[in-house]
């Protein structure tokens, strides 16, 4: 057996009924996430990337089973043990939670208005009997030194906070049980460009510190390429390229990927005419058509493209992609 993976996704399908009528009859699905593949190492940082309503989110939630997928496997490699998450009851899955932690986006939403600081940070602790009293306070001030925080702090409620010191105390949150694996679903987006970054570096350091592994879900392909080791591109509930994230920035073998490129801002006014502009909207998972779910929007698209949908398929060492004109055409990376 491979050990130096931590969790494998194997196909996971996530399609949600669309109910009509008095009696809620069953007339179609929207195909949240519909065949998605991917496998996240020890101690690595694998960027999920796309624009809103790609289903990045959905994934995240099936793969700690805060919703129940369709189908597919979610592989949680437990000291060397295989464990197939998906034939878990509630108690097993309470113990295997403990290993995968959530951050959250909105690091004022996910905060308890009504808990201070102390309470936030000791609940994961209370809750799974690791510690009380003396001891209790002791590990959240320590938690609380470890993402930068002021002890000070610890009697105060959220919306005594700034945004950075929330979404802090929602990542010494995750850290209370000792993960593996963290799920970062956008943790910078809602906080100003100066916060961003001195979260990104804390979770860096924290990831050496804590020897951790991050599914990092984000729009902003400027963040991941800072703090991802690889990275996959997903549109409409389907992977469309994968692979490290130095060689997705520098040679993109997707349109997609050439077009979320193009769009990370460049104050060299001379590249604007070389910008790729998507037309169109993201593809309706209740009405998808057949081919390849991008070919609307594609400037390269040909009749294949709207007959058969593309595979994800190996193109070069450990770089995925699901095009039929992969080996046609010659995109650009980063515009410098």
């Amino acid at each position: 057996m491979d050990h130096d993976y931590l969790i494998k996704v194997k196909d996971l399908k996530v399609h949600f009924p669309i109910e009509k009528g008095l009696l809620k009859g069953v007339v179609g699905y929207v195909k949240a996430v519909d065949g998605v593949s991917f496998t996240i190492k020890r101690k690595e940082t694998f960027g999920l990337v796309g624009e809103s309503g790609c289903g990045k989110t959905t994934v995240a939630r099936s793969m700690v089973r805060a919703i129940n997928f369709t189908s597919g496997d979610i592989i949680f490699n437990k000291d060397g043990e295989a464990i197939n998450m998906g034939n878990m009851d509630e108690g097993e899955l309470s113990e295997i939670r403990r290993d995968i932690q959530l951050i959250f986006q909105d690091p004022y939403s996910s905060l308890n208005p009504r808990m201070t600081v102390r309470e936030i940070i000791g609940e994961p602790l209370t809750v799974h009997k690791i510690a009380k009293g003396k001891e209790l306070d002791e590990m959240v001030i320590a938690l609380m030194k470890d993402v930068g925080l002021d002890p000070k702090y610890l009697s105060r409620y959220p919306q005594a906070l700034s945004g950075g010191q929330r979404q802090r105390v929602g990542i010494a949150r995750a850290l209370g049980l000792k993960p593996k694996l963290i799920l970062a679903d956008e943790p910078t987006s809602a906080l100003d460009v100066s916060v961003q970054a001195q979260i990104l570096n804390l979770l860096q350091d924290l990831q050496e510190e804590y020897d951790l592994s991050y599914l990092f879900i984000s729009h902003d392909l400027s963040v991941v390429e800072h703090i991802c080791d690889r990275v996959a591109l997903m549109y409409a509930g389907v992977l469309v390229e994968m692979s490290g994230t130095e060689e997705l920035f520098d040679n993109p073998r997707h349109p997609y990927t050439e077009a979320l490129l193009s769009s990370i801002p460049d104050f060299n006014p001379r590249n604007k005419e070389k910008r790729t502009v998507l037309k169109g909207d993201v593809a309706d998972r209740e009405r998808l058509s057949e081919g390849c779910a991008f070919h609307p929007r594609c400037t390269y698209a040909i009749d294949i493209c709207k007959k058969n949908k593309p595979e994800l398929r190996l193109v070069d060492s450990e770089h995925w992609v699901a095009c039929h004109l992969t080996d046609r055409i010659k995109l650009r990376g980063i515009i410098g």
